[in-house]
């Protein structure tokens, strides 16, 4: 079989669908990876197909650089402006990616996908890292920073929330959609995250299905992508030459003033007496002069050899970043930027793996020294992680959904189905495959 795997969004969106599409490469089938063009390059290492979707993700983010952290209206205000261009670049883009596939699968904000799958008739799946990511009464959308409202104010959060995502994306999906002889939608999100076919890949110790919610499957466990790298011998010098240190990195959050936080987190990490490994990131960290031999920074580096051998990881708050650092059994510190970032900080301070979370733009020298001095002084936390991360390593979310896939696609893919209506659709894509278990 071939699965499309398409993804808008940074590496956190990605490299998940980077995993699945290995995992099905090693069993026999074909996949293509669908993305923006920053990850061409990694799909070519891992030897898999890869179609270039718009323009480069990490530009996107560094021109609104002034906007992310900020009032998350500016944000909606952003895509509004963008929308037409980037809609029509992802049904571009998984239209002819998708010809000839059995199958598509979306990640991360994807618009085009679902309406492509409608189209070409084949069955078609969201993949989702946080619960968050489906409407529910147990929690708001992931615009809201915020949790633990009553559920009256979830479901009136979410919408708001659908009001406003119509605004911004139903016009320029029904102009792709007329292009593709296909009805206009009534309700766009329903149509791209509809939850009988939205996928859940979590550990479910960590970040399990909402009661009220349904969907394709439960919790199938974290896509990771096998990293073979080594660590390398500086980094290794480094971890081996005093005490574990703390390990700061934003993975791919834009910093509008990297310079001062280095310093900060440099500061921070001297007054709890702690060395510090700083990742750059996207953010740019770690290019001050004189960092002192204290201080090391790093680039990509397979987070599962390195975090077991740091003291804390103070980290954004991605799905991945976060299932890395849970699964290596380590304290965290969670400085969550934007959208289901927010979700995992929560989630984190919720299981007691680390203090509660420091949102960026409280981001601050003394805030951080009292997170990170909090977390020392939980003799408790050290444990609680070790003993979730024995749990969360049972799951093979990969050899999971591989085989969810293969359940659904293999006996049904020579079947004929018929024209799609031309009636006005809400929600599931008229002609698509049902795809419920």
């Amino acid at each position: 079989m071939h699965v499309v795997l398409s993804a808008f969004g940074t590496r956190g969106d990605v490299q998940p669908l980077l995993a699945l599409a290995l995992g099905l490469v090693r069993r026999g089938h074909r996949a293509t990876l669908v993305a923006p063009p920053d990850f061409a390059e990694e799909a070519r290492e891992f030897g898999i197909a890869f179609h270039p979707m718009g323009l480069s993700i990490r530009g996107m983010l560094e021109e609104h650089r002034e906007k992310l952290g900020a009032n998350p209206f500016a944000i909606i205000r952003a895509a509004k402006r963008d929308a037409a261009r980037d809609v029509a670049h992802q049904f571009e883009a998984v239209r002819e990616a998708a010809r000839g596939a059995d199958a598509i699968m979306a990640a991360g904000i994807m618009w085009g996908a679902s309406s492509v799958a409608e189209a070409y008739k084949l069955p078609y799946w969201y993949l989702a890292y946080a619960p968050e990511a489906i409407a529910s009464d147990h929690h708001p959308p992931v615009f809201i920073p915020f949790g633990g409202l009553p559920r009256f104010a979830n479901r009136l959060g979410w919408r708001v929330f659908g009001s406003l995502v119509e605004w911004v994306v139903r016009e320029p999906i029904n102009r792709q959609r007329a292009l593709l002889d296909l009805a206009p939608l009534d309700a766009a999100i329903a149509h791209s995250f509809a939850e009988p076919r939205a996928v859940l890949a979590a550990d479910p110790d960590i970040a399990p299905w909402p009661a009220d919610v349904g969907g394709a499957a439960s919790p199938t466990g974290w896509l990771s992508l096998p990293d073979h790298r080594e660590l390398g011998e500086p980094l290794r010098a480094f971890l081996e030459a005093g005490p574990p240190p703390i390990y700061f990195g934003f993975g791919s959050m834009v910093d509008r003033n990297s310079l001062r936080t280095t310093a900060l987190v440099i500061e921070a990490a001297r007054a709890v007496k702690r060395r510090a490994l700083i990742s750059a990131g996207w953010a740019g960290l770690g290019s001050n002069e004189c960092l002192g031999s204290d201080v090391l920074v790093i680039g990509s580096v397979p987070h599962a050899k390195l975090f077991s051998r740091v003291a804390a990881v103070v980290h954004h708050g991605g799905a991945g970043t976060t299932h890395a650092a849970t699964r290596a059994g380590v304290p965290q510190i969670v400085v969550p930027h934007l959208l289901d970032q927010f979700c995992w900080a929560r989630r984190v301070a919720r299981l007691g793996l680390g203090p509660k979370p420091l949102p960026r733009w409280q981001l601050s020298t003394r805030r951080l020294i009292a997170r990170l001095e909090a977390c020392f002084a939980d003799r408790a936390i050290p444990l609680r992680a070790t003993d979730l991360a024995a749990r969360a390593a049972r799951h093979d979310g990969v050899a999971n959904l591989v085989r969810f896939l293969e359940e659904r696609i293999e006996p049904n893919k020579r079947t004929v189905l018929s024209a799609p209506s031309r009636t006005r659709s809400s929600s599931a894509p008229q002609g698509a495959t049902r795809c419920d278990p």
